[in-house]
């Protein structure tokens, strides 16, 4: 039954995701490499520059270098652990709140990570999870088609089929910058490679492969281009789409001024946590560190 199937995904037994998985991936590819195929296959632009003897060579070149590494970046955040929470990887044992960092004129002798301080001021219950039995970080989430938990849980992409969360956010982003760029460069070739022609049959009969391809790169370019500035904006206000979309649901913001961000550590910070923080990062510690040292705003 549905329900069942359901109860199986959450406790960590999709049903069927592996085909879909490899279907959806397999999919990608192809249409990437098609659109590809249909520019080296005639007369276009990138054809013209790809000769040896080509002003337009070492452009060419590159071009092929950037799909190439976009292709790769979708598949390395395809298959990558997003950052599924393990019994070693959840919060402390037995105390269930958060802790915070040390008080005034206490010895703060860790890098950040927060592993030594004592307990806190201000404590906030951590969430059980009932399908993986663990007690959730702070920022993590049960993804139901994962069926696991995922820490620093973004969403779940369809597009990826996989789950984007600590581990992967910051390799998806580099794909979405990669494969919109790569989208507009060859917008740039196909339309460079357009005949031009007196009559509308004619045109048509001698572009339609070019049409085929520009349809398909406006229609996925211009939704990509979107989704890459949000999750730009994402990256540099060290946020997360599930906590701007569910905020009112979140035990840990919902109790705050809908403009602030408890996460937030100035934006070159929140960059450099985005991209070469070590995993798992305790939020928890950032979130009590914002509290000690401005009394969160409560709505």
């Amino acid at each position: 039954t549905s329900s069942g199937s359901r109860f199986d995904r959450r406790r960590g037994r999709p049903t069927g995701s592996g085909l879909r998985a490899v279907l959806i991936r397999l999919g990608h590819a192809a249409l990437c490499l098609a659109v590809l195929a249909s520019l080296l296959a005639q007369k276009s632009q990138l054809r013209l520059a790809l000769l040896p003897d080509s002003p337009g060579l070492i452009g060419g070149l590159a071009y092929l270098a950037l799909f190439t590494v976009s292709l790769l970046l979708y598949f390395v955040t395809s298959l990558i652990d997003p950052g599924y929470v393990s019994n070693q990887l959840h919060a402390q044992p037995g105390n269930g709140r958060l802790t915070s960092p040390p008080s005034d004129g206490e010895d703060d002798a860790d890098d950040g990570d927060g592993r030594d301080l004592p307990a806190s001021r201000r404590s906030l219950e951590l969430r059980f999870c009932r399908y993986c039995l663990i007690e959730q970080p702070l920022r993590a989430r049960h993804c139901e088609d994962c069926g696991r938990c995922v820490s620093r849980f973004d969403h779940h992409c369809p597009w990826v089929e996989n789950c984007i969360g600590e581990r992967n956010h910051a390799t998806f982003l580099a794909f979405l910058l990669c494969q919109s760029v790569c989208i507009w460069w060859t917008v740039f070739y196909v339309w460079r490679s357009i005949h031009t022609r007196t009559s509308a049959l004619s045109w048509l009969a001698a572009n339609w492969a070019y049409t085929a391809d520009m349809l398909v790169l406006v229609l996925t370019g211009l939704p990509l281009a979107f989704l890459t500035m949000f999750h730009c904006y994402l990256a540099c206000s060290n946020t997360t789409t599930w906590e701007r979309v569910s905020r009112e649901r979140i035990s840990y913001l919902k109790h705050l001024a809908e403009t602030y961000n408890p996460f937030h550590e100035g934006y070159c910070v929140n960059c450099f946590r985005f991209c070469c923080s070590r995993f798992p990062y305790r939020w928890d510690i950032v979130y009590s560190r914002a509290s000690m040292d401005t009394e969160l705003p409560d709505v």
